[in-house]
């Protein structure tokens, strides 16, 4: 189930299983009156996206060195100073 809430209208979308009336009554009830905002969430999603990408690569780093004895770092300073 997707739920998506865009200027104070609710809109349900069943992938997988549906949902009872009452299940939808109550999240209706639940996220009527919040206003969602596509800049605000935007903004959260790219920084999250960000911190996973550079903890992503972190540990790749570290794997690349453990295995190898070679920082990837270094190697693309020295490339890119040449």
């Amino acid at each position: 189930m997707i739920l998506i809430i865009m200027e104070n209208s609710l809109i349900l979308k069943h992938l997988i299983n549906s949902i009872s009336k009452i299940e939808y009554l109550n999240l209706k009830d639940q996220y009527f009156h919040n206003i969602w905002n596509f800049k605000d969430e935007a903004i959260k999603y790219c920084k999250l996206d960000c911190l996973t990408l550079y903890e992503i690569l972190i540990k790749f780093k570290d794997l690349i060195f453990k295995e190898f004895k070679v920082d990837p770092l270094f190697i693309l300073y020295f490339i890119r100073a040449l």
